[in-house]
């Protein structure tokens, strides 16, 4: 198993293009029953990538894809909380879908997603 709290510790300030590059490189190197998993974290960054450029269509298109990626490793995976992670997407989603403004930068940051990872 690869050593994932770097690309965890990326994304979790926010580092979103830092983390998706990183999680790129172990979706490719790794097993194939975890492929999916880091391809859906790829996902779920950039996503958060696009989200705090602006970008929201493209942000929820990604968000969209990385869910439906990560479901089949829920509740836990490689010790990451996979269920916390889809939900708070998902809490995500129905505000950006919802809303007819865009978020504002001081509120979006609180509203990101986190990775979970249990030591």
């Amino acid at each position: 198993m690869n050593d994932i709290s770097k690309g965890i510790e990326l994304f979790n300030d926010a580092e979103f293009f830092e983390a998706h590059d990183f999680f790129e490189e172990i979706w490719s190197d790794s097993p194939a029953d975890e492929k999916f998993f880091f391809q859906a974290l790829v996902h779920v960054s950039v996503a958060s990538f696009h989200l705090i450029s602006g970008k929201t269509s493209g942000a929820v298109s990604q968000y969209g894809k990385g869910i439906k990626k990560l479901k089949p490793y829920s509740p836990v995976f490689l010790n990451i909380d996979v269920e916390l992670l889809i939900n708070s997407v998902e809490k995500l989603l129905q505000e950006l879908k919802g809303s007819k403004v865009q978020i504002p930068p001081g509120e979006l940051i609180n509203k990101l997603p986190k990775i979970i990872l249990y030591k």
